[in-house]
């Protein structure tokens, strides 16, 4: 597949899985960054603009009250948020945040890729 000149932003609360994503996903867009806790999630999001921003719902200093602040922030981020999550009760959690996307745990990756791609589009 093509590179796609799309900038990523992926926050990650586990290393391993967080460099599994960067890795995959730097195959198919320009530009992947990482991060693996929600401070520095927010501090990135205040520096630079991402068409894509995959969020671990048990980020640390994360979940849904992160999630709030940074839409409250910037309204344009529910287009481009994607929350990775474990199972079916964390997905009820974010009632009422408008998000692009959920991504159950195990991630399949073309999935990712595919997911990734329909929302940069946007």
């Amino acid at each position: 597949m093509e590179v796609t000149p799309k900038k990523v932003l992926v926050a990650e609360a586990d290393e391993i899985v967080l460099v599994l994503i960067t890795h995959a996903l730097s195959r198919y867009f320009r530009v992947v960054h990482r991060c693996g806790d929600g401070l520095e999630l927010e501090a990135m999001l205040r520096s630079e603009s991402y068409d894509a921003v995959l969020v671990d719902l048990k980020l640390a200093d994360g979940g849904p009250g992160l999630l709030r602040r940074l839409i409250d922030r910037d309204p344009s981020l529910q287009r481009k948020l994607i929350v990775m999550t474990m199972c079916a009760e964390d997905g009820r959690a974010l009632d009422g945040i408008p998000v692009a996307a959920v991504v159950r745990k195990p991630v399949e990756l073309y999935d990712l890729i595919d997911t990734v791609r329909t929302v940069s589009r946007e």
